[in-house]
């Protein structure tokens, strides 16, 4: 197994498709050690990689034993690359919040909250990565203000992370079937669709690109800037 040459970049996705498969949650994980402290997980810290894994789909889990099992797959995770000599350092955590902020908060992750929140709320804030429904659901009543993707746009994201990972050309009618669905629901989620582009790593060409701001003008000149300035910012 190689380790990954560049920290992920991860959406706000969960359920089914790649953010579902043990594939994902290996690159996952190495881009989080990666970017936690420089180190490179290579065949020997195989090991250390299943347990992380283990922790990352479980500490949103409910149930005060799932959460323990995640704690402690974490700490051996991080104790085997440490015996394996990997320059790894975890943040100590006191409360389960403080887990998937320190353990995933590093990977590039931001979730946007909606123009009409409080002010405080409409700064970015780094979370946790969704590894599963459950995680998801946690969030989501933990962070009632949080905009998720609805499931048609979600599907069309998968795809497109799909078509990345595949070094496929991004699809011209996905992006805009993405964006035509995250307008309908509202302007304030077009900064989360600009986001979930950048996360598959997917650069549109012009002509999608005007398509997209064409939709985006329809709805309001401020949404149009957003989109630029939000995708520039995130690729």
């Amino acid at each position: 197994m190689r380790a990954e040459t560049a920290p992920a970049r991860i959406g706000i996705l969960g359920g089914a498709g790649p953010f579902a498969s043990a594939v994902f949650q290996v690159r996952l994980v190495q881009a989080w050690a990666r970017q936690m402290s420089g180190a490179c997980l290579q065949d020997e810290h195989y090991p250390a990689i299943i347990h992380l894994s283990e922790a990352l789909q479980g500490l949103g889990a409910d149930g005060v034993e799932c959460r323990r099992r995640a704690a402690a797959s974490l700490a051996r995770g991080v104790s085997l690359l440490k015996e394996a000599g990997a320059a790894f350092v975890a943040a100590p955590c006191n409360s389960l919040g403080e887990v998937l902020t320190n353990c995933t908060g590093t990977l590039g992750l931001e979730v946007f909250t909606p123009w009409n929140s409080a002010p405080a709320m409409r700064q970015p804030a780094s979370t946790a990565v969704l590894c599963s429904k459950s995680m998801r659901a946690y969030l989501s009543a933990r962070y009632p203000e949080l905009i998720f993707p609805s499931d048609a746009a979600q599907a069309a994201v998968q795809l497109l992370i799909e078509q990345g990972m595949a070094g496929q050309a991004p699809s011209a009618c996905l992006l805009q079937a993405l964006i035509s669905e995250q307008l309908r629901r509202g302007v304030a989620e077009v900064r989360i669709a600009c986001t979930e582009l950048s996360c598959a790593q997917l650069e549109p060409d012009e002509r999608v690109l005007d398509t997209m701001n064409c939709l985006v003008r329809a709805t309001a000149d401020r949404a149009q800037a957003l989109f630029r300035a939000s995708f520039q910012a995130s690729t």
